[in-house]
Order: C-alpha cells, then sequence, then structure tokens
C-alpha cells in the first residue's frame, strides 16, 4: 500500500454475526407493500380519494410516506450487526505483522491488590494488540518461560491467536528474557512486510531490568516494552535441605535446615515472617524471622524419622503470613530411613578396594574370591535377603553364577554374559572425553586419569542394544554401561594395576554414584 497519510481503518472482530443486517430487507419491504383495506360502507368517497387512488392501482407496492422511521429502522438493525460483528475504527498505519513475547516465568503469578495475576494483565494486553491490527497482518506469540517457545505460529485469525493467548499459562521457573527477545527478532525478520520487519511487543513485570535488553540485537526491529506489574515484597523460600549423616536419619539425629530470602522491591524495612513445619498435616514447630532486604536468614527444625523402616516422613515448610508472590512460600521435604549400602566385591584382596569402607561410613562389604568356586558365590547369595546395593568385579567369577546385586562394576574384567567382549589392546592411550552430564559421572572428572593399558570393549552380539559410552580414550571406549532388565553393568576397560583410577578422586566419586543411583 502506497500514500503518505493515514488511512481509516475499519475492521470486524466477529464477521460471522453480519448475517444480520440481512434483517434490513423484510423491514424495506413491508414498508414497500400495499396494505390490505377492508370495504366499509360510507355516506360519501370525497374525503377518500386519495385512499381510492391507492386501492385503484395495479402495483403491489407503493412508495414510502414515513421516510425517516424506515431509515432509522434500518439504522437500527446496521448498528445491531456491527455490534454483533464488533466493528472496530482506527488509524490504520502500516502493515506490519505482530510478535508478542508473554513471559510465562515464576514471578507473573503475582497477584496485585487486586487479587488478579500479572500474567491476566499480560494476556490483556497480548489481546489488545491483537485486536489492533490492520486487516491481514499476521500474529504469532513466544511465551517467554524456562526457555523460549513458540505458543503459537504466524496466523491471520484473530480468534486462533487469542485463544492461543489465552492457553498461556505461569511456569515454576525462571527464564531468560533476553534469550526469548532475540528469539522473537529473527522471527520479526522473517515476518517483514513492504513495511519493514515485524513489530515486537514484549509483556513483563520485568524482574530483568529492560536495560539488559539493550545488548539483544533486534535487527531493526520496533520493540514495545509493556509493564506488568509494579516492583513488591516478596519473602520466600529458597532453599529446604535434611542434614546429618548424608541425610539417614536412622538415630533419630537430623536437622531440617530452610533458607528464607528477601527480594529488593516493595521498600526497604525487614520483613517479619512465621517459618512454620507441618508433619503430615499437624504442626511440628514454628519459627519467627526478619529478614532485611536482599539478604537471607536460616531456620533449624529438628526432623524425626519414620516410624517403619524404609518408610517416608513428608514435611511442609510454609510462610505466614503469604504475600503477592505465593510460589515460594511453601516447600515439601521427604525424609526417609534407608540401611546402609551393601558391597560385594568379587576377587582377590584389594587394598584400594578395601580402603572404600573407610571412606564410606556404614558401608557394609562382603568379599568373595572366585578363586573358592561358584559354592562361595551361591552361599553368598542364600545368605543374603535382599540384593547387594553394588558388585565390584575384578575377577571373572564362573560364568553360570549369577551376581546377587543391582549395579555392577567390571574393572579390567569383560562381563561377557551382556554381550561385551574386549578388542584390541593399546598402550598409553589418551583421554579423549567423558559425558559430563550423565548422573553416574556427576562430580566425576577425569582430568588426571592416565591409563597404561586399555582393553576397548565391543559389542559381540548384534542383537544386543549397543552400550552407553561413559568415558572415551584414543583407544575406544574406556567405561561403558548396559541395561539388562533390572540389573546395570558397568565395565571399565583397564584393571586396577592398569591405570591411576584408583589414585585419583574419580574412583570413590565413581562409586558413591554407583551406589547413590540405588
Amino acid at each position: 500500500m502506497s500514500g503518505g497519510g493515514p488511512t481509516l481503518l475499519i475492521a470486524f472482530g466477529a464477521p460471522a454475526w453480519l448475517w444480520l443486517a440481512a434483517a434490513a430487507a423484510p423491514i424495506v419491504l413491508l414498508y414497500l407493500l400495499k396494505r390490505r383495506y377492508r370495504e366499509r360502507p360510507v355516506s360519501s368517497t370525497l374525503l377518500w380519494s386519495r385512499v381510492l387512488e391507492d386501492v385503484l392501482a395495479r402495483s403491489s407496492f407503493r412508495r414510502p410516506s414515513e421516510w425517516l422511521s424506515l431509515l432509522l429502522l434500518i439504522l437500527a438493525v446496521l448498528l445491531i450487526a456491527g455490534a454483533a460483528a464488533d466493528l472496530r475504527f482506527g488509524a490504520g498505519g502500516d502493515e506490519r505483522a505482530l510478535v508478542l513475547v508473554v513471559d510465562v516465568t515464576a514471578s507473573m503469578g503475582t497477584r496485585g491488590d487486586d487479587g488478579e495475576e500479572r500474567i491476566e494483565r499480560a494476556r490483556a494486553g497480548a489481546r489488545e494488540a491483537i485486536d489492533g491490527l490492520r486487516s491481514g497482518a499476521a500474529v504469532m506469540a513466544i511465551a517467554a518461560g524456562a526457555e523460549a517457545r513458540v505458543a503459537f505460529h504466524a496466523t491471520t485469525d484473530r480468534r486462533l491467536a487469542r485463544e492461543g493467548i489465552d492457553r498461556l499459562s505461569v511456569e515454576p521457573a525462571g527464564g531468560a528474557l533476553g534469550e526469548a527477545l532475540s528469539f522473537a527478532a529473527r522471527e520479526a525478520r522473517g515476518l517483514e512486510t513492504a513495511a519493514g520487519p515485524a513489530r515486537i511487543v514484549v509483556l513483563s513485570d520485568f524482574a530483568v531490568p529492560p536495560a539488559e535488553f539493550a545488548k539483544v540485537d533486534v535487527e531493526g526491529a520496533p520493540v514495545v516494552l509493556v509493564a506488568c506489574g509494579a516492583p513488591a515484597a516478596n519473602v520466600g523460600i529458597v532453599r529446604a535441605a535434611v542434614s546429618g549423616g548424608d541425610g539417614a536419619v536412622g538415630d533419630g539425629v537430623a536437622r531440617l535446615l530452610v533458607g528464607v530470602a528477601a527480594g529488593l522491591g516493595g521498600g526497604d524495612g525487614r520483613r517479619v515472617r512465621t517459618v512454620s513445619l507441618f508433619r503430615d498435616g499437624a504442626l511440628a514447630g514454628a519459627r519467627t524471622v526478619e529478614v532485611e532486604p536482599g539478604g537471607e536468614v536460616a531456620v533449624a527444625f529438628e526432623v524425626a524419622p519414620p516410624e517403619d523402616e524404609r518408610g517416608d516422613a513428608r514435611y511442609r515448610v510454609t510462610l505466614e503470613p503469604p504475600d503477592a508472590f505465593p510460589a515460594d512460600d511453601e516447600a515439601f521435604v521427604g525424609v526417609r530411613t534407608s540401611p546402609p549400602p551393601r558391597l560385594l566385591v568379587v576377587g582377590p584382596a584389594n587394598p584400594f578396594v578395601d580402603r572404600l569402607v573407610d571412606v564410606f561410613p556404614g558401608l557394609e562389604a562382603t568379599c568373595v574370591d572366585p578363586g573358592e568356586g561358584a559354592a562361595a558365590l551361591e552361599d553368598v547369595a542364600r545368605a543374603t535377603s535382599a540384593p547387594f546395593d553394588l558388585a565390584i568385579v575384578t575377577a571373572a567369577p564362573p560364568a553360570s553364577t549369577a551376581l546377587p546385586a543391582r549395579r555392577e562394576l567390571w574393572l579390567g574384567v569383560v562381563p561377557g554374559e551382556v554381550g561385551l567382549g574386549a578388542g584390541r589392546e593399546e598402550i598409553d592411550p589418551l583421554v579423549v572425553d567423558w559425558d559430563r552430564g550423565d548422573p553416574l559421572l556427576r562430580h566425576v572428572g577425569f582430568e588426571g586419569l592416565l591409563v597404561v593399558l586399555a582393553r576397548p570393549l565391543e559389542v559381540l552380539d548384534a542383537a544386543t542394544a549397543p552400550p552407553e559410552v561413559l568415558v572415551r580414550t584414543t583407544a575406544g571406549p574406556q567405561l561403558v554401561r548396559v541395561e539388562r532388565r533390572e540389573r546395570s553393568v558397568v565395565a571399565w576397560a583397564s584393571g586396577l594395576d592398569e591405570s591411576n583410577l584408583a589414585l585419583i578422586p574419580a574412583f570413590p566419586l565413581l562409586v558413591r554414584n554407583l551406589l547413590g543411583a540405588r
């Protein structure tokens, strides 16, 4: 569209209701049709001459005598149809598309003095922006939550766009609004028209200051920031953890540490809150705390173990009185009693494995030498009422013997029954990489690992699912994992005397993760 000045914009929000305007047609028809007269005897027709002319006319229609009344009726029908079709007038500018960025992070669940959540204000602002679009202009929405995602793709259907906005809800997480703005800028360039890139409207409470957006390259797209809430005083629970023996409460001595922090918004006065602890719905304790803006305090509660062995004790922590942001005024904590971990060692005596008992207090270790034959392992299996949490294998047991353990760590020994075999050996291979994101390698680092002799592991059975490679060297896989029904088998390609694994922190940390995975 060309031209230097604004144009009049006429749009219908619900054009399907325009059919009501058709009601004007029967009204006009009723005005034009002649009336049917009844015959009555009169003394003279002199006064009825004009009526007589109309009666004697051959046409079934007449000229309306009440033009004003007819026009007012037609206008009333058109106004009713326009109201039902949501008729709007406005000044139409450029034909830019619209990209909405709606903040759905946890802070958008904050309620104002009127009880309305900020997300509701954002939805209302988004609907207003959609209704103000020029007819035929496209609109899309991006939800800025824990990650930026498309709420709905570009569409010219206003009804679908409003429905997409109504489906947006608050996510219990923070997010990066700047990342969502960068995403919107790329989409705005893709929706570019002759008038330029799409217009970006960001609806947020701006927990991240808008100045942070100055670092974002919007690639020439116009950006409008719509604030959906003012800073408010907030106090919340930021952490809750059980301390004492790695969470074990078998001796009845354990403490629940609750961290309470206050935000900087909404004044500088100290905030007073009552921290209450509930167990199974009953009040178990309460503490009063004062928190400075931007500060944090810790509260400790004694927690009792569950009555049943391996049972659960569930606690609820609340802050009273609640504030405008209720999402962080409540936390849940579970406390569980568990027996000490049990370790099965299959192989000759080894000082590195023996010292694991000293590293992990409470660890119960049972050692079996495969040289004593399969009967020794069978006796151990019969004597145990439950499987061991972990079996460390440094010497191959008899092939027909099943290890009574949920997880197995094979060191320099090939667990042939799971379909793994030894490949070509290599001297002094270099560590290439390890899977830092796998829970089994949590906090485990292999920067100082030196491998003297590596026996790469390979799949022998084509029908067997390939193992997960967790550590890799230039010789191939060094640490692999294979899941088999209720067993998890982890194989290390070198023996304890063929690498420095047992001398670096990676070894006890790996064992800790294997024991903790139960």
